[in-house]
């Protein structure tokens, strides 16, 4: 192009341009966070209607298909996460819908992230239809819609059923605020606070969801060490001592060496493991490392104060640390001692 053709070229505003295509998107997303109520609505009537197959959800040889066995366990309220929902989507909604299983999410890739979408919240539905009135649950007067969602839901007072007492109660505290509580609830379908992540929220109960915060600052190297060192449960923290060997002259002298034999192997695997743990430690280079080295120090060296080393060995051994070429008691909690200089 030329230089001259080029000068001639209208001026892009791209402020206006770029905001007319903002306005564009969410003009569509109003549109379509209104459609995706209509589909779980819709959805819902097929169910009512006995139009979707709910036995496929469950694997086979499972002799309960009922839809109460989607949400409950003997009594106690199942946690329904992703994959559930995918389940639900693949083995229910595709089929009820009249289509294959079979490249589906090849061939209707943005479909299926509809109907994705818009499973969880079609199983909350489900999971609570007593309470639902398909012919006044969306207020179609609001742009987007909304869906109106009665309080008797999530009412948990005066019932009988003390889990799903807890479960409500744990629920309506964790999600609503205190002026929403005993009033019908209306919402978008998506939003910070709309259908969907509500939905979610109260398939996660509340014991789960703290566990899912858990796992994001706890790794599954330290939840495997806790489990280790539970004072009730774990193998390290109910251990209060290792295989004792009887000093009494009346125990015969087979039991004996079997006793020294089970402890001498207790020994060693636990210093294979506290070498390990300390190597663990160490390669941290952190603060806190160095911190625990030094307390593991001190421990050690509290222990092996008097003690002797077995063989024919005459050496005497020292493990009093010198702070600023001052010898200090190994017993001294030296962290604390050295912030006190």
């Amino acid at each position: 192009m030329d230089k001259a053709k080029k000068e001639n070229q209208p001026k892009v505003d791209l402020q206006k341009t770029t905001w007319t295509q903002v306005q564009d998107v969410a003009k569509s997303e109003r549109v379509a966070n209104g459609k995706l109520l209509y589909i779980t609505r819709d959805l819902f009537k097929m169910y009512k209607s006995g139009l979707l197959p709910i036995a496929k959800y469950f694997d086979e040889g499972v002799n309960d298909t009922s839809v109460k066995n989607i949400f409950f366990n003997m009594g106690k309220r199942r946690t329904l996460i992703a994959k559930d929902f995918s389940t639900f989507v693949e083995r229910v909604l595709i089929s009820g819908l009249g289509k294959n299983l079979a490249n589906f999410r090849k061939e209707y890739l943005y479909e299926y992230q509809v109907l994705i979408s818009v499973s969880p919240c079609l199983l909350f539905l489900m999971d609570n239809e007593q309470h639902i009135n398909v012919d006044t649950l969306l207020n179609e007067e609001t742009d987007p819609v909304q869906i109106g969602l009665d309080w008797k839901i999530f009412n948990f007072k005066d019932l009988k059923d003390q889990d799903q007492a807890i479960f409500r109660s744990n629920f309506v505290k964790k999600f609503f605020l205190q002026t929403e509580q005993g009033k019908p609830y209306y919402t978008t379908f998506r939003g910070e606070r709309g259908f969907v992540e509500m939905v979610k929220t109260w398939f996660v109960p509340k014991i789960v969801s703290g566990e899912i915060k858990k796992s994001s600052e706890i790794s599954p190297f330290a939840m495997q060490l806790q489990k280790l060192v539970d004072k009730e449960k774990g193998v390290f923290g109910t251990n209060e001592n290792l295989t004792e060997v009887s000093k009494s002259p009346d125990v015969p002298e087979n039991e004996k060496a079997n006793a020294r034999k089970r402890q001498s192997n207790e020994i060693n695997l636990c210093k294979d493991i506290a070498i390990k743990n300390i190597e663990l430690i160490a390669k941290a280079e952190s603060d806190s490392s160095r911190n625990a080295l030094i307390e593991i120090y001190s421990i050690l060296g509290f222990h092996l104060e008097e003690i002797k080393i077995f063989g024919k060995s005459k050496a005497k051994l020292n493990f009093n640390p010198r702070i600023n070429n001052k010898e200090v008691p190994i017993g001294t909690d030296l962290i604390k001692y050295c912030n006190n200089i």
